[in-house]
């Protein structure tokens, strides 16, 4: 039930809140209790995923589904630019507002983003949606859990508030491609090649907003 539930790490985030982070700035409580989010999740799935001796990790010993995961991450940012690029020609749309607060977060401290967007997020989201919902689903139908654990990854990523809700719908597509692409990844390389694609998508994201 845990690796199947996109609500459980906001559960878990919101009751750390119940801990005195009040005398913090606001960006570095948010970065606080994201880590620990990320690190209670972890540490919940790496119990659960090596009790179950999944055959993935066998995988993880292969250097060419690392390989092959890099070339999934090029093709992955390909698509988004492409996608961006036909998007943009008929809106302009503003920064949604996961993007927003990643960037805040990664002009701040670049340090812990770094640490937690291109290490431990990837992990814990590719445990989550492609070792525990896509696997969950695809036992009853292939395609079926194809599709909707990608749709259920891409429409988490997005936040459905009255500033930003066209910036979200417009955004959409893009996650879901993106989504889409890291599960083929996991289908043909397993855990290997999905959460190196992961892992380098949000590294060129990283170096993007520090340097471009």
């Amino acid at each position: 039930v845990f690796l199947i539930s996109p609500s459980f790490s906001k559960k878990i985030s919101n009751a750390f809140t119940l801990f005195s982070f009040f005398s913090l700035e606001d960006s570095l409580a948010n970065i606080l209790l994201e880590v620990l989010t990320y690190l209670t999740i972890f540490s919940i799935q790496f119990y659960v995923v090596f009790k179950a001796k999944h055959v993935f990790l066998n995988e993880l010993k292969n250097p060419s589904c690392y390989s092959k995961g890099l070339l999934f991450g090029a093709l992955i940012l390909a698509s988004e630019f492409l996608l961006s690029y036909f998007i943009n020609l008929f809106y302009t749309p503003e920064i949604n507002a996961n993007q927003n607060a990643i960037n805040e977060l990664v002009g701040n401290y670049p340090t812990l983003m770094i640490i937690i967007t291109v290490i431990i997020g990837p992990i814990c989201e590719e445990l989550t949606y492609r070792v525990g919902l896509y696997e969950l689903l695809r036992k009853k139908n292939e395609l079926f859990g194809f599709l909707l654990s990608g749709f259920i990854f891409a429409f988490v990523h997005i936040g459905f508030t009255d500033t930003t809700f066209l910036a979200e719908i417009t955004s959409f597509p893009i996650y879901l491609t993106i989504a889409y692409l890291l599960n083929l990844a996991y289908k043909k390389y397993g855990l290997a090649g999905s959460l190196t694609a992961h892992a380098f998508i949000n590294l060129f994201s990283i170096i993007s907003i520090l340097f471009i």
